[in-house]
């Protein structure tokens, strides 16, 4: 400007210079807390230190961000009934449950997303909360939940906030690195080998890309031995690999049942000739004979078996006149007077008895020869 000497221009422009950089701030700031007026529930992000940054960057595997489990609400979405509100079926129990901790966060985030329009406060957002725990869990929102208690929960996030605190599992990260680190598939099946590898890899956050060549090292003998080349024309393609490694382990495995069949002896096997058995169903050598003699006559003529007593009988002599017992005489059978054992009743029966048992023994004997001339 003219009339200025050097001195007092560079010191009016400098005025000048300060008063724009106020304005400046001044509507930077008017805008950014207009903006936070608006928006209550998103935070204004400000660089972090130094030092914020270096243990974020160690811890950074650890766990995500406080608000990755935060429901982010669609105002567009309109309520429904609250009786048609489908809450998730495995509520969370204290780690006992059938659901793991952060599985459960990320169902509750995506189920109030899914009904923005029914839990738009913060009061419903908890009471959400509440109804899909169990145990411990149920009762830390509850003591919450009761208005003499200090501090009282007022949104999802002091939920998520106060739970993370008790079952958050800051080494459940590094406990997965070690197991997947130790892993070797040894004499399980790959699929057991697969179930575990997985899960470890997933919860200790190994990047996918190292998976191919970590399950290339892992693996038994005989599968290395079946990928030593193919696993070049896979390109890195872990599920192509994986693929391979289960069809190979079944075939391997049922190469090895094979052997292991075949090289087994088989039972010793016991047969009867049930062409060798007699009449009476007793079973028989073979080539069996009756080894004992067979009593013949001197023209050759078998003998029959003499017909069995049941009791011996003393012969009585009889006296001259024949029929006429003489006097005081006893039958030696049923001793009964007046009569000899030849005419006695009794004796006659048991004579007719014992023919009888004799010829049924004869036709056993007959049968018995016929046989063994067969055999």
């Amino acid at each position: 400007m003219e009339g200025f000497t050097p001195d007092q221009q560079a010191k009016v422009d400098r005025l000048i210079k300060d008063s724009v950089d106020s304005a400046v701030a001044a509507a930077v700031t008017q805008a950014l807390t207009q903006y936070a007026r608006d928006n209550p529930r998103q935070e204004t992000r400000t660089p972090s230190p130094s030092h914020d940054r270096s243990v974020r960057a160690l811890t950074a595997d650890l766990q995500p961000t406080a608000d990755y489990y935060l429901p982010k609400l669609n105002l567009a979405i309109p309520a429904v009934e609250p009786n048609k509100v489908k809450y998730p079926r495995t509520p969370f129990s204290d780690h006992k449950g059938d659901i793991e901790y952060d599985a459960w966060k990320m169902d509750m985030k995506l189920f109030i997303q899914k009904y923005s329009g029914n839990f738009v406060t913060g009061e419903s957002q908890v009471h959400a909360y509440f109804e899909c725990t169990k145990g411990e869990a149920k009762t830390i929102i509850l003591q919450r939940m009761d208005p003499d208690f200090a501090g009282d929960f007022n949104s999802a996030a002091d939920v998520l906030k106060a739970l993370d605190q008790r079952f958050f599992d800051h080494n459940r990260v590094q406990v997965a690195r070690l197991k997947y680190s130790q892993l070797l598939m040894g004499n399980m099946t790959y699929n057991e080998f697969r179930t575990k590898f997985t899960t470890y890899a997933t919860t200790g956050k190994i990047s996918p890309s190292r998976w191919f060549d970590d399950v290339c090292e892992k693996v038994s003998d005989e599968l290395k031995y079946d990928i030593r080349t193919k696993k070049y024309e896979f390109g890195g393609d872990y599920t192509a690999l994986d693929e391979f490694l289960a069809v190979s382990d079944r075939e391997l495995r049922n190469i090895a049942a094979g052997r292991a069949a075949a090289t087994r002896k088989p039972p010793p096997s016991v047969s009867f000739n049930t062409s060798a058995t007699d009449s009476r169903g007793i079973l028989k050598k073979d080539n069996w004979r009756s080894t004992s003699p067979t009593p013949q006559s001197a023209n050759g003529a078998r003998y029959r078996s003499p017909s069995p007593a049941a009791h011996p009988v003393t012969p009585h002599p009889r006296p001259a006149t024949p029929g006429v017992p003489p006097a005081g005489t006893t039958c030696l059978e049923c001793k009964s007077p007046d009569h000899w054992v030849a005419d006695c009743p009794v004796a006659r029966k048991q004579k007719e008895l014992s023919r009888k048992i004799a010829a049924v023994s004869i036709e056993d004997d007959l049968s018995s020869d016929e046989l063994s001339k067969n055999y």
